[in-house]
């Protein structure tokens, strides 16, 4: 394949060859540029500037103030509110108990009075008991509240920290938009045996007014919202909209990326699912964009693409002349075969009319015209296991008369397996093996081959063995794993090597040709092939 290209250029004109050429330099040299001027252009943009501006405006979002920042008791201070049965019997005994609870309550009207971006502070209870919630301080009944939504997101919470936008009435004729932020908090008793209390804090803060806040900040160009991992639902802030979709400007798994000309900064949110995205779009960047060296570097582009795709267009043609060629000549070779067959049969009746039927030569030239027979049929590459066999019989037999050699074979496949379907001319190699390597071995007289097949589930093995002189262990081992690897090598096992590779390729990598030691002193060769399951079932039958 390496060849090819530079073999098609050789048949072009040498004006064609150098305009190719001068071509993919000058493609080169654009490319080159146009890298160069990008990455100058993104690299112009300060990010830490970027996370700086990010962490204040983390600031402003999640400020709470210490008079909302819970302690590690602080559910439990306060858990007398939260129960029916408990305020009816009035306030706790303990002095020191009924300081805390007032002191929480006052801290948490102070914090919603400091801070101007709250509209309200909720706390509840995880335990479905507690039929009371905590409402800017003052105990209320859940049954008597209206703004029951957040509670169901409350207890849908994965995280211990969730934000959503939703819309909060403030009375029969006004609505505003809130922030409402999510804390889930745990907290213990004063003693080791106490049990823990969970719970939530939602804070409401006014959208419009941190909205205001952020645009004091953000500069022109510059986009800031919170996006959910989880559900890709996002949240805006400021002035400036986010154009379409998110996920055509960022990648939520990625930190710092740029898309459609813009910079972005992203900003994980602990223990939760939820990222801070500071997005801006750099003016050298939009600039590098709308640069008419840019749109001529698009122009030259595309020319040398439609000059590559003409290119390939001739390479694919040549080919296609190629291919026709090889066909023609696959033609000649089919009706020189038959040629071939033909003249083998007249020569046999004529030798059989001369000598008679009865003579080596004439057993001769019947066999070898059987086995031509079937080796140059191309009606398909597969054949039936029992074909298969008795092609190998002939050649067997063919070769005791020509060699005049002792031969004892023996074939041990049983008759239910003979229709199964494997690859054609796999055995016949593999005895071509046995006999040259085999009639080699010191003390053999006679060449003992044995066959033998095994059939577990969809895989059938043949095993072949003889009594030649076998392999060395380190031969037998660096053949295997040429065997395995399914790569050439030196080695003069060529045979084994193309029905390796045929066998994997028609049925797979676990598939092929595997050499061991054989019990009769040789060599053992096995060859794996799958059966389809279909034709596997109805040969059972």
């Amino acid at each position: 394949m390496k060849g090819k290209p530079v073999n098609l250029l050789r048949h072009l004109s040498r004006k064609v060859r150098v305009t190719i050429s001068l071509l993919l330099i000058l493609l080169l040299l654009i490319f080159i540029s146009f890298f160069y001027e990008f990455a100058n252009a993104f690299r112009i943009y300060d990010l830490e500037q970027m996370n700086i501006k990010l962490k204040n405006i983390e600031k402003i979002i999640e400020k709470k103030g210490t008079y909302l920042e819970p302690d590690t008791a602080y559910l439990v201070k306060i858990s007398w509110f939260f129960y029916d049965h408990l305020m009816d019997k009035g306030y706790p005994q303990n002095y020191e108990i009924v300081n805390s609870m007032l002191y929480i309550t006052n801290n948490i009207k102070k914090g919603i009075t400091i801070n101007n971006n709250i509209r309200s502070v909720y706390i509840m209870l995880e335990d479905p008991g507690a039929h009371n919630i905590l409402v800017n301080g003052e105990s209320r009944s859940k049954d008597d509240f209206l703004d029951l939504a957040w509670m169901g997101t409350c207890f849908a919470m994965k995280n211990n920290f969730h934000i959503e936008q939703r819309n909060l009435r403030l009375s029969y004729t006004r609505n505003i938009d809130v922030l409402s932020v999510y804390h889930k908090i745990t907290s213990y008793g004063w003693t080791d045996d106490a049990e823990s209390v969970s719970g939530y804090i939602v804070i409401n803060y006014d959208k419009d007014s941190i909205d205001n806040q952020l645009n004091t900040i953000l500069n022109q160009g510059e986009v800031f919202f919170l996006c959910n991992t989880e559900t890709n639902e996002t949240i805006q802030f400021g002035k400036t909209i986010l154009a379409g979709n998110p996920d055509s400007y960022f990648n939520s798994s990625e930190f710092s990326n740029l898309r459609a000309g813009k910079i972005s900064h992203i900003k994980q949110i602990a223990d939760s699912s939820f990222n801070y995205i500071l997005m801006n779009e750099d003016q050298r960047l939009k600039d590098f964009v709308d640069n008419t060296k840019y749109k001529i570097l698009v122009f030259v582009l595309l020319i040398g693409i439609l000059s590559a795709i003409l290119f390939y267009n001739h390479y694919v043609q040549s080919e296609q002349i190629k291919l026709g060629e090889i066909e023609l000549l696959y033609g000649h070779a089919q009706i020189n075969s038959h040629f071939l067959l033909n003249t083998l049969d007249t020569i046999y009746w004529k030798t059989v009319y001369k000598n008679g039927i009865e003579n080596k030569e004439s057993a001769l030239i019947e066999k070898l015209c059987s086995i031509l027979k079937y080796s140059l049929d191309s009606s398909g590459k597969n054949t039936s296991l029992k074909d298969e066999i008795e092609y190998s019989k002939q050649y067997l037999e063919l070769q005791k008369i020509r060699r005049e050699i002792k031969m004892d074979v023996e074939w041990n496949i049983p008759e239910d397996i003979m229709n199964i379907t494997t690859e054609k001319l796999i055995i016949q190699p593999i005895l071509e093996n046995c006999i040259q390597h085999a009639l080699n071995a010191e003390g053999s007289e006679t060449l003992l081959i044995q066959v033998n097949s095994q059939v577990e589930n969809t895989e059938l093995s043949l095993f072949i063995e003889d009594n030649g002189k076998g392999m060395k262990e380190d031969d037998l081992y660096r053949l295997n794993m040429l065997l395995q690897t399914n790569k050439p090598g030196r080695s003069s096992h060529i045979g084994l090597a193309n029905i390796n590779r045929r066998l994997k390729l028609q049925y797979g990598s676990n598939y092929g040709v595997f050499l061991k030691h054989s019990s009769l002193g040789g060599l053992c060769v096995e060859l794996k092939l799958h059966i389809n399951q279909t034709a596997r079932t109805t040969q059972q039958k």
